[in-house]
């Protein structure tokens, strides 16, 4: 329960941090994206559900989940898949999933930016994986072997 109530205040903590920088820099680091895509690697289904849930209904304020909400829901069952059947170990495989899945996140979302400003996509790309990296290493320094 520790876990889970520490992943969900980082969350929160993750979001708020991602809508004031969007706030007043226009921009912000897919931090919450690379985040969700860790816990699909740590929690159980229900858990990462959760989890997932909650951070993508105060990602989106619309109807209907736009097209990057899908995508990034899909990065999490697959992290969450991936840490049973991806080859790899489980830091290779959360970190190409990161990787190439914020990569996507941008190509879906904002197609004609992802060439026009492809080499800032990248470097956020590569800022979301070592976020991601920095997390499952904190969790499994706090709860052991994850």
């Amino acid at each position: 329960m520790k876990k889970f109530l520490s992943a969900f205040l980082l969350l929160v903590l993750m979001l708020t941090l991602s809508l004031k920088l969007k706030l007043f820099f226009g921009f912000a680091p897919d931090f919450v994206a690379a985040l969700l895509i860790t816990f699909g690697f740590i929690f159980s289904f229900y858990e990462t559900a959760i989890l997932g849930a909650f951070g993508l209904w105060i990602l989106n304020w619309r109807p209907l989940p736009g097209r990057e909400l899908l995508v990034l829901a899909g990065l999490m069952l697959l992290a969450y898949l991936g840490r049973y059947f991806m080859p790899f170990k489980r830091f290779v495989s959360l970190g190409a999933i990161t990787l190439l899945g914020t990569l996507l996140l941008y190509a879906v979302a904002l197609p004609g930016l992802f060439i026009a400003e492809f080499k800032w996509i990248a470097l956020d790309a590569a800022l979301a994986t070592l976020f991601a990296f920095l997390i499952l290493h904190t969790f499994r320094s706090l709860y052991g072997e994850i």
